[in-house]
């Protein structure tokens, strides 16, 4: 009709167009049903709350206050040496280095000093008399040392702790303050924890060795007296700074570093319980530590035996996934195994 004009469509055009306004009223009705149906039928439950103001403030100031702490901390490289390698052993030497400050306290201890370890850091401690290579030096009592230890590191608060396979020295760190009952006061200076070792086995993969006298040794061109905590520490903080693998550092908060060292704790106090069924290889010591996580204790197994009998003893190893119970082994060697130190060695504290 208008074949000249711009507006002009054909007819099949026109029909298309018709048909696409038809279906967005027809949709848009649709949606508008919809939506006062809903909100005919909802509740005031149903609508989402939005959280207070106050409390998203309150949030983003603590993340703002951990990323502004962990930014500004000051790196500490520590090490310590213990009587031996036990999960409760005492640390016998304390070393801590912040670039040109060095922390280095040695600990009377109160257990005795393994001769393995005295003849790596030749550390003896006989008749009271604390030596290091066979010339006496001054030690000090633990809660002395790690009350000296706190102040210089309030100094320097807050603080990030590195460490070379630093899970060892930190646990071993806790146990110590935690028996001088200063975990609250460390735990206001500082942050967390860094472990190196996994630091460089990420950064470089594929090394022969990732011991830290041989890091030293390859990045440095070093050699050095290690199991000297000083020693340690000063080359760690030269490896670490010369290195610089700074992508790949990840910590762990002091929080979660010493909730973790109370629950692993607690099991490994009830899996020493289990050890004279391990030394008469009754069980062996992962199934012994696998009792022990699922919170058993070998007076507890006494109690169900004696109890329960041999019904009651499979009930518990086999456990009930309904009752949330955790199965320890279903294997009924195992089982007849356990059942049958029960059987010869009676505990002499269940009362029958």
């Amino acid at each position: 009709m208008y074949p000249n004009c711009k507006y002009h469509k054909t007819d099949k055009q026109a029909i298309c167009l018709k048909r696409k306004r038809k279906g967005s009223e027809y949709c848009e009705n649709n949606v508008k049903k919809l939506s006062s149906s809903k909100n005919e039928n909802m509740s005031e439950k149903d609508i989402p709350v939005k959280y207070p103001r106050k409390e998203l403030l309150a949030g983003k100031q603590l993340v703002l206050k951990a990323v502004t702490e962990l930014l500004t901390a000051d790196e500490v490289f520590f090490d310590v040496e213990t009587t031996s390698l036990k999960w409760n052993s005492d640390i016998i030497q304390i070393a801590a280095v912040s670039k040109n400050d060095i922390f280095d306290e040695y600990i009377i201890p109160s257990q005795l000093i393994v001769p393995k370890v005295s003849d790596i850091t030749g550390i003896t401690f006989y008749d009271g008399v604390f030596a290091i290579h066979g010339h006496p030096l001054e030690a000090k009592a633990r809660k002395v040392a790690v009350h000296n230890f706190l102040k210089w590191v309030e100094s320097k608060s807050p603080v990030l702790l590195f460490a070379h396979n630093a899970k060892f020295d930190y646990t071993r760190f806790f146990h110590a303050i935690d028996k001088e009952d200063l975990v609250k006061q460390f735990q206001k200076h500082i942050i967390g924890f860094v472990d190196t070792l996994e630091v460089f086995k990420t950064e470089y993969p594929g090394l022969v060795s990732y011991k830290q006298d041989r890091l030293v040794e390859k990045f440095l061109k070093k050699f050095y007296d290690c199991h000297n905590a000083v020693e340690d520490s000063k080359l760690l903080q030269e490896l670490y700074n010369t290195t610089r693998p700074h992508g790949n550092a990840k910590f762990c908060t002091f929080t979660s570093a010493y909730d973790k060292w109370i629950c692993d704790s607690a099991c490994k106090m009830k899996t020493e319980t289990f050890r004279s069924m391990i030394r008469k290889k009754y069980v062996s010591g992962s199934m012994a530590k696998k009792m022990a996580y699922s919170g058993l204790t070998l007076e507890d197994l006494h109690c169900v035996y004696e109890k329960d009998g041999n019904d009651g003893l499979v009930a518990l190893l086999s456990g009930d996934e309904a009752m949330g119970k955790p199965c320890i082994t279903k294997h009924k060697r195992i089982i007849n195994s356990i059942i049958s130190y029960l059987h010869k060695f009676k505990s002499k504290y269940v009362i029958v």
